[in-house]
């Protein structure tokens, strides 16, 4: 009794996937070098299987052009819906964008060798007038002049057409 349970088991199982019982997710084909690859992401639909939002949120290292960081820096791009999406620059043009925001990032520090990012983020934002901004947010660990620690956070607005700087703002707490 307990083989033929398990034969109706593994039966059904072989014809839901050949009928399509649980469809597979869009396929991203966006990556970006040295933080994320096209099998990080993650991709949320709604009901009628259209996507709804694309999320990458894993650790990176990036020691390679920032020995002074943490082994393990947060990186995420939340919720960004489809319009979104297509605004995202060219692989190689949104790590020089991020490489740049964190550059800006450690020369804005009073004392740059203890500049240790845990966190950066990309989202868009509601600009001036009908276009969005891309926003590329570093939080980040320095010490100041004296060598007391502290968190700051960089804020690096970009035209999502020209992939241009347009405002940036370090803040401390």
């Amino acid at each position: 009794m307990k083989k033929v349970f398990l034969l109706a088991i593994l039966a059904t199982v072989s014809i839901a996937s050949f009928t399509g019982c649980g469809k597979s997710k869009p396929e991203v084909n966006y990556e970006c070098s040295g933080y994320f690859t096209k099998d990080d992401w993650k991709v949320t639909l709604d009901k009628s299987d259209s996507v709804m939002f694309y999320d990458v949120e894993k650790n990176i290292s990036l020691r390679k052009d920032f020995p002074s960081s943490t082994d393990s820096t947060k990186f995420k791009i939340s919720f960004l819906n489809k319009d979104d999406f297509s605004k995202l620059p060219p692989g190689d043009e949104l790590r020089l964008m991020l490489y740049r925001s964190l550059l800006s990032s450690k020369s804005g520090c009073k004392n740059e060798g203890t500049f240790k990012p845990y966190e950066i983020s990309i989202s868009f934002l509601e600009g001036d007038s009908t276009d969005r901004i891309m926003l590329i947010k570093t939080d980040f660990f320095a010490s100041n002049a004296y060598g007391t620690p502290g968190e700051l956070t960089g804020y690096f607005q970009y035209d999502p057409k020209t992939y241009k700087l347009i405002k940036e703002s370090i803040m401390g707490d």
